[in-house]
């Protein structure tokens, strides 16, 4: 081979090694083109999909922040449709919430307000005093509440359809477990503890889950939910009454134990919606980190002065819809920052807030009258020579304006005119009651009885439903949890020794107008310290979570 065709072969050579070279370079070119096009593709739709989820958390908020539909800018009609979507599961569910309460109070409520009906036959069965068997009612009233902040700890921990369901086994367990006691002193344990145990993780969930989903109108959704304790009072004592005279004192139980079981139905239609976001707050919290990143917010160190600083810096930015996008963010950010801590803690230093901490007293008081009038009403009535049924019946009468009190007030209360004294209207309901407690010894025939049952019943359907509507007032909607908590606490002090006090008064005077009275004064002191909490103004009161 010659010098000139090794030559021109080199040269053949180095043109195609440069033209493979070029080819590389497009075909690496093109791929990167690929990837940058497809990772701008999934960047829009995560930003979609953050401002969806951002809304929807949003839609919680007490101050609603209305802005322009910017979905359309991200051209992703699917995310929009699932936005609607969640929209129409969000009012849904909430209303399964109210049904789900509304059944949980027609079982605690109708049981509660037929203790009087259990007192006469564990009294016919076992033969004990007024005090003794005042003791195991109440003991089972008292835990309910004072378990309180036990199950807002367990709600938050676990959903509020685990810990409802549970109680709800708890109740039927203990009830029918006293339906096969051979001794009294057994019942403090079945009905005194057990089902105590199991009434408070069943009860206190449902006015909380109620109490997040609705913002607007929070004392007719209440109202509505309560009013299944009415309805209870007017169907279970008079029920009750006829079970354990036709099946006995063990028979009557165990079908009142299944009555109980009713209460997994309630929990199954539980679901907080604190638990429905935990993985939006995870996407929320990864786009704080990646404006970071990007030098347009800090989302660990926000404060006001940045958030002003960062929305001047916002006003130079081009696309208004990304400035929208962006202030959302941030206050979602914060948001949800406040309310993971706040869900995740009890916090006692509400009781460093006077208005807070009269009011619970004040509770107290009420609670310890309000107990005893439901365990010794059918026994008043039986001592004026009635009959045991007429005894149920003034209950169901009862519970019947217990449930016009419960909706009416929850609608009255709600009025633009009325809001305001909505906390002094509910005060002057406790003196009225107070009135009523002290007319009941000097009642005789059944249709004194019906009449003061009625009036008893509107009083106290208002008592009992808007009594977390006026806690909110009071602390606020994000202390909800914490704050019933504590209020339920004090309740079970008042419960725990009302009715034994009432039954000793029936041992040692062999009479009950004597501890009527006493429940009517306990009545009218709560109804006073109520009075004074409402002169009181707490500034500066702000929540400090700080027990896990």
């Amino acid at each position: 081979m010659s010098t000139a065709d090794v030559s021109l072969h080199e040269k053949i050579s180095l043109v195609e090694k440069v033209t493979e070279e070029s080819s590389e370079d497009v075909r690496l070119h093109e791929e990167r083109s690929l990837l940058d096009l497809a990772a701008t593709k999934d960047k829009k739709k995560d930003e979609a999909n953050l401002y969806d989820d951002i809304n929807m958390i949003k839609i919680d908020d007490e101050n609603k922040i209305s802005t322009p539909d910017i979905s359309s800018s991200f051209d992703d009609d699917d995310d929009e449709d699932s936005v609607k979507q969640r929209h129409e599961n969000h009012g849904k569910r909430k209303w399964f919430c109210v049904i789900g309460c509304a059944i949980a109070h027609f079982v605690l409520g109708g049981f509660e307000r037929s203790n009087g009906v259990l007192y006469i036959h564990i009294q016919n069965k076992f033969g004990n005093g007024a005090s003794d068997i005042a003791w195991v009612l109440s003991l089972s009233v008292t835990l309910k509440l004072l378990f309180g902040p036990v199950a807002s700890i367990l709600c938050t921990k676990f959903t509020p359809r685990c810990v409802v369901v549970s109680g709800a086994i708890l109740f039927g367990l203990g009830l029918l477990i006293s339906a096969f006691v051979p001794h009294f002193v057994i019942l403090y344990i079945t009905i005194g503890v057990i089902t105590g145990i199991g009434k408070s993780l069943a009860y206190q969930p449902g006015l909380v889950v109620v109490g997040q989903y609705f913002k607007k109108r929070r004392g007719a959704a209440v109202g509505l939910a309560t009013a299944g304790g009415g309805i209870g009072t007017l169907v279970l004592p008079p029920l009750f009454e006829t079970m354990l005279n036709y099946y006995g004192f063990s028979g009557g139980l165990m079908i009142i134990s299944a009555v109980a079981l009713h209460m997994c139905i309630s929990g199954m239609l539980y679901k907080s919606p604190t638990r429905r976001k935990l993985h939006r707050q995870s996407l929320i919290s990864h786009s704080c980190e990646r404006f970071h990143d990007s030098r347009l917010i800090n989302s660990s160190e926000l404060t006001e002065c940045q958030m002003a600083e960062t929305e001047e810096q916002n006003k130079k930015a081009p696309n208004k819809y990304h400035k929208l996008w962006i202030g959302r963010c941030l206050k979602s950010c914060n948001t949800v920052k406040d309310k993971e801590s706040s869900s995740k803690m009890l916090d006692f230093s509400l009781l460093k807030r006077p208005d807070f901490l009269m009011f619970c007293v004040g509770i107290s008081f009420l609670a310890l009258s309000f107990n005893s009038m439901l365990i010794f009403i059918p026994p008043l009535v039986k001592s004026r020579g009635l009959s045991g049924i007429q005894g149920a019946c003034v209950m169901s009468v009862a519970g019947i304006f217990d449930t016009i009190g419960r909706i009416a007030s929850g609608f009255i209360l709600e009025m633009k005119r009325l809001r305001n004294f909505r906390k002094l209207l509910y005060n002057t309901v406790m003196f009225m009651l107070a009135l009523v407690i002290f007319s009941l010894p000097f009642t005789v025939t059944f249709v004194e009885f019906c009449v003061v049952a009625a009036i008893f019943g509107l009083l106290i359907g208002t008592y009992t439903s808007q009594k977390s509507v006026i806690l909110v007032d009071i602390v606020g909607s994000e202390a909800l949890n914490s704050s019933f908590g504590i209020l339920i606490f004090f309740q079970g002090v008042g419960t725990l020794i009302g009715p034994p006090i009432t039954g000793v008064f029936k041992d040692k005077y062999n009479s009950y107008a004597d501890g009527f009275f006493f429940i009517g004064s306990t009545t009218f002191i709560g109804a006073f310290i109520l009075l004074l909490s409402n002169t009181v103004k707490c500034n500066n009161c702000k929540p400090e979570f700080s027990i896990k």
